[in-house]
Formats: C-alpha cells, sequence, structure tokens
C-alpha cells in the first residue's frame, strides 16, 4: 500500500486526479535502506489521502507517534472468513494430527508467520526444548519461510529436537495444520498489528499463546481466551505452555477463543470498509 499510495499522491499532487484516496497500512516495522525508499515519500503523499486506515488501534498509536498521519484516521480492524475457518472438534483434531503423523496425546503447538527476526521463532524454539526438559510431551509445527529459517533449523539440530519440530514451508491452504494445533503462538519482539494467523487459530478452537506486543493485547486477553507473556522473557513463556498442557485449562481458553473470533469476521471488515469507501466517493469533487 506504501507503493500505492505514493504513486496515487502524487497523481493528485500533478492534478491528473481528483479521486478519493485511501490507504491501508498494515505494517509497523520498516525494515533496511529499501524499507525507508518507500516509508519516507509516503509520509508526503499519507498528508494528500483522505483516509489512513490501520487494523488495530495499537498500530494506529505506534504510527501516531512517529507523526504520520491524513485527513481522517480510521481503525478497521482484520477480519477472517469464519465459514471458512470454523471451529474443530476433539474427532477432527485427532484426524488431523494423524493426517500430519502426529500423536494424538502429544501437545501440538503451531505458528504461522514468516521467519523474520521480529517473529522470534528461535525463541520458540527455545521455549519448546525446556517444555519437553519439564516432562511435557510437546511438538512444534512451524509453517511458513523466510530469511531467518535456516538459523531456527540450526538451533532445532543443536538442541536435539529434529523429531519434535516439523517445518511445513508454506502452504496454500493452511487449515490442515491449525487443525492439528492445540494451541497458537506467537513470540513477535516488534509491535504486530492484527495477524490474521491468531484469528484463524482462535477461529478453529485453540488458545493462542502471545508476547505482549501491539494488536495481540487487542486480541488476546490474558488467562480469558488465551495467554499473554513479555516479549523475549522464554521462562514465562514455558510457564503459559505448561498452562496449555493441562486439558481443563486448554479447554476453557479454547471455548472462549472461539467466542472472541466471532467478533473478528470477514463480513464485518467488509462492511467497514465498504462503509469507509461510500463516505468518500460521497464527497469526491
Amino acid at each position: 500500500n506504501q507503493v500505492a499510495g505514493c504513486v496515487a499522491g502524487f497523481a493528485r499532487a500533478t492534478g491528473a486526479s481528483h479521486a478519493p484516496l485511501a490507504a491501508v497500512i498494515h505494517s509497523t516495522s520498516v525494515q533496511g535502506a529499501a524499507g525507508w525508499v518507500r516509508t519516507a515519500p509516503f509520509y508526503a503523499a499519507a498528508r494528500r489521502c483522505d483516509a489512513l486506515v490501520y487494523v488495530s488501534e495499537r498500530q494506529r498509536a505506534h504510527w501516531a507517534r512517529r507523526r504520520l498521519g491524513a485527513k481522517r484516521v480510521v481503525v478497521i480492524r482484520n477480519g477472517v472468513d469464519l465459514a471458512r475457518h470454523g471451529p474443530v472438534d476433539a474427532s477432527a483434531r485427532v484426524a488431523a494430527k494423524l493426517a500430519l503423523g502426529l500423536a494424538p496425546a502429544t501437545l501440538i503447538l503451531g505458528s504461522v508467520a514468516m521467519f523474520r527476526p521480529e517473529k522470534n521463532h528461535l525463541q520458540l524454539v527455545q521455549a519448546l526444548a525446556a517444555l519437553r526438559r519439564a516432562g511435557v510431551e510437546a511438538e512444534l509445527l512451524l509453517v511458513g519461510d523466510g530469511p531467518t529459517r535456516a538459523a531456527v533449523e540450526a538451533l532445532v539440530g543443536q538442541l536435539g529436537l529434529s523429531q519434535a519440530v516439523k517445518f511445513c514451508g508454506e502452504q496454500a491452504d493452511v487449515r490442515p495444520f491449525l487443525a492439528a494445533m492445540d494451541a497458537g503462538v506467537l513470540c513477535s519482539t516488534s509491535v504486530e498489528t492484527l495477524p490474521l494467523f491468531g484469528l484463524e487459530v482462535m477461529a478453529a478452537g485453540a488458545p493462542l499463546v502471545a508476547s505482549r506486543v501491539g494488536g495481540l493485547e487487542e486480541l488476546v486477553e490474558d488467562g480469558v481466551d488465551g495467554l499473554l507473556f513479555p516479549p523475549c522473557d522464554t521462562p514465562a513463556l514455558v510457564r503459559q505452555l505448561k498452562r496449555c498442557a493441562d486439558p481443563v485449562t486448554r479447554g476453557r481458553l479454547s471455548a472462549a477463543a472461539r467466542r472472541k473470533a466471532q467478533g473478528f469476521s470477514a463480513e464485518v471488515m467488509a462492511e467497514q470498509y465498504a462503509g469507509l469507501f461510500g463516505r468518500l466517493a460521497g464527497s469526491a469533487p
């Protein structure tokens, strides 16, 4: 959206276009010099936008502190297709585990995320090792790819976890993997917006264990529909994962997670975007 926003902003500045202009921002971090090449001119373009849309309140506050603004600032939270990402009952979860070669009684943790430094997969692997040393029979599904995958694979080998961690790569359909997860985990170190994986795994009926970062605190109410821990605090993460290993605790969190996810439907999100675009079009010259 930054590149498109810059092009549209330039078109408006030169008089080539008078159409209403909205930009949707999904990120919080700027990655390297190439990221700033896109972001720096976007600051000027954003000021010409009729609306700047964020996907969580925490993300809006993050960019407000960095003085990114527009004529109108709106928060429209991400949503998922709840018909596609429906709840997974106990028998379906067992079947999903078996289909992936996993033992039904094993606690299956999982994450769907790009392998990048801020996603902090290394901490998740270290937590798995500590959890297993504490006597919890747990394994890990990692869906995705990216620049830090090799380092994560190396750590898995060093810790003797090759049989306990499955690298699933990028997947066009993540539902078979979500269905096998007893809990989703996100160990992000920098500001998250409102990650779709968190919404999808909760909609599937599994709690999310997440760092207290950005929009994750908007998504998860600690101890009610998921569990939170301070970013980069591995002992705290391990303690929360131990709580997920208890079937009674996990069942209570799972039921609440399903209910929470019902408030994040794609239909509601689409209606809010349609309403915004309609209002902008109505004010066009």
